[in-house]
């Protein structure tokens, strides 16, 4: 039985509108993460996939009930 791995990535267009539309800066973001600004930076550039604690936390802290908006899914 082959097992299918999915990743969850931000949509990093998204969500750097978003912080560009409410002026969240990085580091602000990162606090209210409680993340390193190097881990949300990752997150922007797409070269690290949030943990589902973390994907809780943004969707709390934007104020974002739909997953999709703010996330997307890969397959790999």
């Amino acid at each position: 039985m082959t097992r299918i791995q999915v990743r969850v990535y931000v949509r990093q267009d998204f969500l750097a509108t978003e912080l560009a539309r409410r002026n969240i800066s990085l580091q602000g973001l990162a606090r209210g993460l409680k993340v390193s600004p190097g881990y949300v930076s990752q997150l922007l550039r797409g070269t690290r996939c949030p943990s589902p604690e973390v994907r809780e936390r943004l969707q709390r802290l934007l104020r974002i009930e739909d997953f999709d908006r703010l996330f997307r899914l890969e397959e790999g």
